[in-house]
């Protein structure tokens, strides 16, 4: 227990000589929270004609649409649209009903900097028509990104679109 005694004796005189000092100061800097909007976050319908494998079909369509923006003090800006689309159709010539899924993504981002604005877009768009009975399957999808860097140079550019019916 002696023992003891003069090392808490120590740290008891360095906590005592520490606490006399001024704390040190956190700069007092402009925080960057982003601001986020909600332009749009509900559902519509809608009807519409597409060519489709072997006929043309109408569709009785429910998408939700949300929109979004985003931005920040930095320069950073986010924008967004995304919809979510179900829906049934029927084709003109044959009667064959579809059941229509679809998402579809938009995405660009500008990013602040000293030199200049990177910019950076993606687009995503997947459609599902499922046929009943007899009726064809059709899937499509496109996917696309583009990427600008302060320079104004274009350093990504791509662009795919696959479809097919079944």
């Amino acid at each position: 227990m002696l023992r003891r005694f003069p090392v808490a004796l120590v740290l008891v005189a360095f906590l005592a000589l520490s606490c006399d000092r001024a704390p040190t100061a956190v700069e007092d800097s402009a925080t960057d929270v982003p601001t986020l909007a909600k332009i749009h976050n509900q559902w519509y319908e809608d009807t519409w004609s597409f060519d489709h494998c072997v006929e043309v079909v109408d569709a009785d369509l429910r998408y939700k649409w949300l929109e979004t923006d985003s931005g920040s003090a930095s320069g950073n800006y986010n924008y967004q649209w995304k919809f979510t689309v179900h829906g049934k159709g029927v084709g003109w010539d044959t009667g064959w009903e579809y059941v229509w899924n679809n998402s579809f993504d938009w995405v660009p981002h500008e990013h602040g900097s000293p030199g200049g604005y990177q910019y950076t877009e993606s687009f995503t768009d997947n459609w599902v028509i499922v046929g009943k009975g007899e009726a064809p399957n059709w899937k499509g999808k496109i996917t696309s990104k583009i990427t600008v860097n302060a320079n104004g140079e274009v350093t990504a550019d791509f662009f795919k679109w696959t479809d097919g019916c079944k």
